[in-house]
């Protein structure tokens, strides 16, 4: 579907409206990566009045993107400063007392790189739920649809939240509302990456663009007929394939636990 900058802006007050509503007077707890999704859930929270607090969790040096991202929003009069958390060490003692507690080793550099990085995403979720319990605030989620789509997250770790501003925009539609809302040029150009490893960024790890992807998901969602909706994207009928493959594999990070009935 084309939106228009109006859709986009009237989009922005109710997300910022409903972000508001939801949290009342409790802060919002919002991990800031220096990508565009967490500025766009942040900035969000500004415009809505929302009190908020910053973290951001490196997992080595501090990402220069992050400091970008809060000094755009501190002194709002909304966000209370942006923490600092490096996990690398916590990341680690997991490593070793599962690989010495379990005799478990991840079996190849790839799976290494799998495994340690969603050690590192739920890290980073439990420390924002850690400080969400002592100032009693909401954890703000900053996935997007087109990675819920995909299931490109990681279960309880960023794809945990208790409210999510961004779930229903497509990669596309967070950055021209982060352009809108004035989210510095430097975060807009940023390769898009879950910040995972040295080096990761998501359409690298995906082998697709989000502009294919982006226009695959509309499609589908706007009627399109299944022999179309790859090629009016600029894919094909195998990237279509890949798309549902997708979703189809990581539908269990979309729903509740299963409850099995013994009765």
């Amino acid at each position: 579907m084309q939106r228009t900058s109006q859709d986009y802006e009237n989009g922005i007050r109710k997300l910022a409206k409903g972000l508001r509503d939801f949290c009342g007077e409790r802060q919002a707890v919002i991990g800031i990566s220096g990508g565009v999704d967490s500025a766009l859930a942040a900035g969000i929270a500004k415009i809505g009045g929302v009190s908020m607090r910053m973290l951001h969790l490196p997992m080595g040096d501090s990402s220069p993107y992050a400091e970008v991202v809060r000094k755009a929003l501190e002194g709002s009069g909304a966000a209370s400063g942006m923490s600092v958390v490096r996990i690398t060490p916590i990341v680690n003692m997991v490593v070793e007392a599962t690989a010495t507690g379990a005799g478990l080793r991840p079996p190849s550099d790839v799976l290494d790189k799998l495994v340690v990085g969603n050690i590192a995403a739920r890290v980073r979720m439990t420390i924002l739920y850690a400080v969400s319990n002592i100032c009693k605030g909401i954890v703000v989620g900053t996935s997007n649809k087109s990675e819920r789509w995909l299931g490109y997250g990681t279960k309880h770790g960023d794809m945990a939240c208790d409210v999510n501003p961004l779930g229903e925009l497509l990669k596309r539609d967070v950055v021209e509302m982060a352009r809108i809302i004035g989210v510095p040029k430097e975060i807009l150009a940023r390769a898009p990456s879950a910040e995972l490893w040295d080096g990761q960024t998501d359409e690298g790890e995906l082998g697709k663009t989000y502009k294919v992807i982006d226009g695959m998901i509309d499609n589908l969602e706007g009627g399109v007929s299944l022999e179309a909706a790859g090629n009016l994207a600029g894919g094909t009928a195998s990237d279509l394939s890949w798309l549902f493959g997708m979703a189809a594999a990581s539908a269990h990070k979309r729903t509740q636990p299963v409850i099995l009935n013994p009765w």
